[in-house]
């Protein structure tokens, strides 16, 4: 069976970073694709997640409205919340990471690095 996404989106927020355990980091973000379909244009919201080496290359490098190339799998969460009520969340965890284009009113239009980062997470 396979489990894989491949997006190109444009960052939608500050990433949010954590330390797990003093051995694991994540980062936590939104990423913004277009759906086109003769006039009419869509925005889809993903979440995403990077682990470790990914989670790290995030926090020193994808900023708001930066062009992203992101692979990763579907995952999906279900959980009880204070009233009773069982809520289900997808999201997307990333397995890699590429800069495609940075967005122009944070760096210099010639500062666009295409540096990208594999996931050591493993999974299954």
């Amino acid at each position: 069976m396979i489990n894989t996404v491949t997006l190109v989106g444009r960052i939608g927020g500050d990433v949010e970073y954590k330390e797990i355990n003093s051995v694991h980091v994540v980062a936590k973000f939104s990423v913004a694709t277009e759906n086109k379909y003769k006039d009419l244009k869509t925005v889809e919201w993903h979440r995403v997640s990077m682990w470790n080496k990914g989670a790290s290359y995030c926090r020193d490098y994808i900023r708001k409205g930066d062009l992203v190339y992101i692979e990763g799998k579907l995952s999906n969460n279900k959980w009880t919340d204070k009233e009773g009520i069982t809520r289900y969340t997808t999201e997307i965890i990333g397995l890699k990471i590429k800069l495609l284009k940075r967005t122009e009113n944070r760096y210099n239009k010639s500062n666009t690095s295409t540096t990208g980062v594999q996931n050591e997470r493993k999974t299954s």
